[in-house]
């Protein structure tokens, strides 16, 4: 795949329209609860996703917004 091809999709992604598509239950924001920490919810909405991808401030997983994609749908890069 090409690598300005990926930039323009990475940038277009809504941090939203992810978070809902992948259940990610959300607090207020850019926050949400950690699919990886707090899978059944939490106090605080600990995972910040924006754009240019997604970081827990709870468990500090970080990535891209493929990369989070590919971890909570289960899925290979392709695919995500």
């Amino acid at each position: 795949m090409n690598r300005d091809h990926l930039d323009r999709l990475k940038a277009a992604a809504d941090p939203h329209q992810v978070a809902a598509a992948l259940h990610i239950r959300g607090g207020r924001g850019k926050r949400f609860f950690c699919p990886f920490c707090q899978p059944d919810g939490g106090k605080t909405p600990d995972l910040s996703i924006m754009p240019t991808g997604f970081k827990c401030f709870k468990c500090g997983k970080t990535g891209d917004l493929l990369q989070l994609v590919q971890e909570v749908a289960g899925l290979d890069f392709a695919g995500a």
